[in-house]
């Protein structure tokens, strides 16, 4: 199975369905101008994205499945920064309201070619427990 595309965001949303508003999440983050992630606000689950890529988008690269790799993991190396900077009140206040929070990542994958590791650091661990962040890490295959 190889990763076609990948998507990392913390995403804010409850059971319910009923949206969770910007303000109670994506407004109360720590995020400065040159920080490496993104708000998301339009529909869908709250949630501020670090990385979506395609395995396209590094076609001309000479090795385009190392340069997604490395794109990847050098993006995970950066919202360890960012996550180091929230606090975790943040998240308590949106799980006092009955919210659910996680660190999503989203992966679309085929059945063919060679797989590619996504690797998830310690720090990168770390600073989702200590925010409170469940994982959800969902697969999905394409019809290749």
């Amino acid at each position: 199975m190889a990763i076609e595309s990948t998507q990392v965001s913390v995403r804010a949303w409850q059971q319910s369905g009923k949206p969770v508003p910007a303000a109670a999440f994506v407004d109360k983050v720590a995020i400065a101008p040159d920080d490496p992630v993104s708000k998301h606000k339009g529909p869908g689950h709250a949630r501020v994205d670090l990385v979506s890529k395609t395995l396209d988008d590094f076609e001309d690269s000479a090795e385009p499945v190392t340069a997604f790799v490395a794109h990847c993991n050098g993006k995970l190396q950066e919202f360890i920064r960012w996550l180091t900077k929230q606090s975790p009140a943040v998240f308590q206040d949106l799980c006092s309201m009955g919210c659910v929070t996680d660190m999503s990542i989203f992966i679309v994958a085929s059945s063919n070619g060679d797989a590619i590791d996504l690797d998830l650091p310690p720090e990168f661990l770390v600073e989702c427990g200590r925010l409170g962040l469940a994982f959800t890490i969902t697969v999905s295959l394409s019809e290749e």
